[in-house]
């Protein structure tokens, strides 16, 4: 009877072994799983590095989860843990903003809270400063401040955009006007300066508003707008400088026989047209068997005025250079005045989309 009862208790515990072997992995699983599911708040702020103010909207990415900051440069994220943050291995994190350099490294994640803090270096320059003001007789100067942290020598070019009205016209008449450089407060700064005429040819009345857009060599940009007040006028930036580089309004290239070319220009020069020095039109040709190009220089010019201070110009070139070297369809046209500013102007003759004459041809 002993022996019954002492193999039916070896029989109970082996069949309880298995029971309780499968109780230890349940548990293990389940706390494996915990684990897992935990998660971390990591926060932070995103700032400029030159001005310490904070950067909106930066999209801020830690391993695979995202957020954006808000208007004060704060973001917050509840990463989930997973088992290689927890041996403390490092995941990828990326910062960006819109005209920021983007922001790239890693970051080690602990089961605590964390708070990680960046700057972002500004890129795109900023227009710091403008004013309009009458200037002259018959018009207006546009100045602008113009601050680049990757220095003002990084400035490509200041564009003012002038709108003009006309009774009876639905659209305006729009016309461009690069500021030139006038000074270089800084390494970071220059102020640039336009003229505005009031009037153009036909009783096209300047608007009151324009825009600034300021591009540097990277292709960022900056842009602003503004109305100038008549009753208030700004002040002067800095004291306004009376020269400016005359202005290629219009250019065309019109095919005129199937022999030659007619170019025509009009250009604008608040000095006045007397002050146009020299107009020239480069044309340049190419053949089969060489790998360079010939370059024929031609005067435009002089036509007619339509105001004082808007002139056309006009030449005729050929499409057969001689020996076999025809006109690749490449010109350039170059204007200088007598106080040595010039404006260069490049194009490509499209035979498909050739325009129309700016004016009745002469000749």
């Amino acid at each position: 009877m002993k022996k019954m009862i002492r193999r039916f208790h070896i029989l109970l515990v082996l069949l309880i072994l298995p029971a309780l072997f499968g109780c230890e992995k349940f548990v293990g699983f389940k706390y494996q799983a915990d684990i897992q599911t935990q998660t971390v708040k990591i926060s932070g702020r995103v700032t400029n590095t030159f001005t310490g103010k904070a950067v909106e909207n930066a999209r801020v990415k830690i391993g695979i989860q995202k957020t954006y900051t808000d208007s004060d440069g704060n973001y917050l994220i509840y990463y989930v843990l997973g088992t290689d943050e927890e041996r403390n291995k490092p995941v990828p994190v990326t910062i960006s903003a819109e005209n920021y350099q983007t922001f790239t490294g890693q970051l080690t994640l602990l089961p605590t809270d964390t708070e990680f803090n960046t700057d972002l270096v500004y890129l795109a320059p900023i227009i710091e400063a403008n004013a309009m003001f009458p200037w002259g007789s018959e018009g207006l100067v546009c100045q602008a401040r113009v601050l680049d942290y990757q220095g003002s020598t990084d400035i490509d070019s200041v564009i003012a955009t002038l709108y003009y009205n006309k009774n009876g016209e639905i659209h305006r008449r729009v016309l461009k006007i690069p500021m030139i450089l006038v000074i270089r407060n800084s390494d970071l700064s220059a102020s640039y300066q336009c003229n505005v005429l009031l009037n153009l040819a036909n009783e096209w009345a300047f608007s009151k508003d324009y825009d600034i857009l300021v591009k540097d060599k990277e292709g960022y940009t900056d842009k602003l707008s503004d109305v100038y007040n008549e009753s208030k006028p700004d002040t002067a930036l800095f004291p306004p400088t009376l020269y400016t580089p005359p202005v290629i309004q219009l250019f065309t290239l019109v095919p005129s026989t199937s022999f030659s070319f007619i170019c025509q220009a009009q250009i604008l020069d608040f000095q006045g047209t007397g002050d146009i020095q020299s107009v020239i039109a480069s044309f340049f040709y190419s053949r089969s068997d060489e790998p360079t190009q010939q370059r024929l220089d031609v005067t435009m010019n002089f036509v007619s005025g339509v105001t004082p201070q808007i002139g056309q110009y006009q030449c005729t070139i050929p499409k057969d250079h001689g020996n076999g070297w025809f006109f690749n369809n490449t010109y350039q046209i170059l204007v200088k005045d007598f106080e040595d500013n010039q404006t260069l102007v490049k194009a490509t003759f499209n035979p498909k989309k050739a325009g129309g004459f700016i004016f009745p041809p002469e000749g």
